[in-house]
């Protein structure tokens, strides 16, 4: 096992690579520095990603790094998972949906594991934003001619995040935690022009290249309220900072090259990020778990036309059903069904119109036995309103999850922090 657990953690950062580079078309990934990935993809996502003010036993929560005190103390973790999405998009002015695309991304790459009795450590890479779309248009010279340019605008990259995660348990009832991420990542935009009437084809390749360091600091408390009742709180918060890099452009045509200009001031502001979350868990059987994020995202600007950011918010609201089991000697849960709905506003104000999401989730997963969980997670949601002149697109997530087990060695002889 713990062979197989050592050649795992060496492959699966180059499987999620290639993952990623499979993605397709996302028309709002055009703003900023892409579609932000703000939700939870692991064990908790069919929750609607309700996780804040969530622990467990068996599976890493990514959410509130104080929930990394709450894992079993004699285990490491190795977690992997990727989703796939499905979306259909209806234009302004149209009856029906008349596009669609489909994509698979590696979401989570994390090795977590206690340390210490009242310490828990993890680290990993995931996304933090991806960008990739397609869009033409037929631009018309004007003044009666019949001549057409047509240009094709193409996006792909994006900010990849690579982070370091301890928390500590102060007493029985408080956790403190902290997340130290390293930010970087390219996004690259290529518009090209095509005149076929003189045989023209001009294509400009633009590069975004950025990198920043951001801190997320967690508190989790526990406690019973009575007999069969047990809550947790949980509180984030996140610091403003600006990913800042250089900014490359060049043209091409079929015969040459021109020189490249280069710029060296780039920069995007991302804000303060502050969430809560409640769970409510009953009889060690069943919770009930909300959310609240907010991100002051008023500062940043964009570079699109008539676009602008503001604040955000998202509400999400979860359901878990999980028996417990004995397993190893601790009580566990042997499956759980989860389910949520959650309510978004988006950074992006388009036209003067927010940008807005709706989703449903439902998941399940359990140990496969003693060294080996499994999850998924399905979501259905929508986001942008054709009403309002906005692309709609209506989209299908599914979330796919495992964790590999090993115990620390010696812990069966030693009994460690039993």
């Amino acid at each position: 096992m713990l062979k197989r657990f050592i050649i795992l953690l060496l492959l699966v950062p180059a499987v999620g690579l290639q993952l990623k580079a499979q993605t397709n078309t996302s028309p709002y990934s055009i703003i900023g520095i892409g579609d932000m990935e703000s939700k939870d993809y692991g064990k908790f996502f069919g929750m609607a990603s309700t996780s804040i003010g969530m622990q467990s036993g068996s599976y890493v929560n990514l959410s509130n790094p104080a929930s990394l005190t709450s894992l079993d103390p004699n285990m490491f973790n190795l977690d992997f998972n990727v989703r796939f999405r499905s979306s259909q998009y209806k234009y302004p002015g149209a009856d029906t949906f008349t596009s669609s695309y489909s994509d698979a991304q590696f979401e989570r790459f994390s090795l977590t594991f206690r340390p210490g009795k009242t310490w828990g450590v993890s680290f990993g890479l995931k996304p933090f934003s991806s960008s990739n779309y397609n869009m033409s248009e037929l631009l018309n010279f004007g003044n009666g001619s019949n001549s057409n340019i047509l240009r094709t605008v193409n996006g792909s990259g994006g900010i990849n995040q690579v982070y370091l995660a301890n928390a500590f348990k102060i007493n029985k009832n408080f956790s403190l935690g902290l997340t130290s991420s390293f930010l970087f990542g390219t996004l690259k935009r290529s518009t090209s022009y095509i005149y076929p009437q003189i045989d023209v084809n001009i294509q400009r390749n633009e590069y975004q290249i950025l990198k920043g360091f951001q801190f997320q600091g967690g508190l989790q408390y526990t406690g019973k309220i009575t007999n069969g009742l047990r809550q947790t709180i949980g509180l984030t918060i996140s610091n403003p900072l600006t990913l800042k890099g250089r900014y490359e452009m060049q043209y091409l045509n079929i015969d040459s090259a021109l020189n490249p200009t280069i710029k060296d001031n780039q920069s995007f502001k991302i804000p303060l990020q502050f969430g809560a979350g409640y769970s409510l868990v009953i009889k060690d059987v069943f919770t009930i778990a909300a959310d609240y994020r907010y991100s002051d995202w008023s500062g940043a600007t964009l570079n699109y036309p008539n676009a602008y950011t503001t604040p955000t918010k998202r509400y999400s609201f979860g359901l878990q059903y999980a028996p417990m089991k004995n397993i190893g000697g601790q009580m566990r849960e042997k499956f759980f069904i989860q389910g949520g709905v959650a309510y978004a506003e988006g950074y992006a104000v388009v036209d003067n119109k927010q940008l807005n999401d709706m989703s449903a989730t439902v998941g399940l997963g359990g140990n496969i036995n003693r060294l080996i969980n499994a999850y998924v997670g399905v979501e259905f949601g929508s986001r942008g309103k054709t009403a309002d002149k906005q692309i709609q697109e209506q989209y299908t997530q599914v979330s796919l999850g495992i964790t590999l087990k090993e115990f620390w060695l010696n812990t069966r002889k030693l009994k460690k922090y039993n």
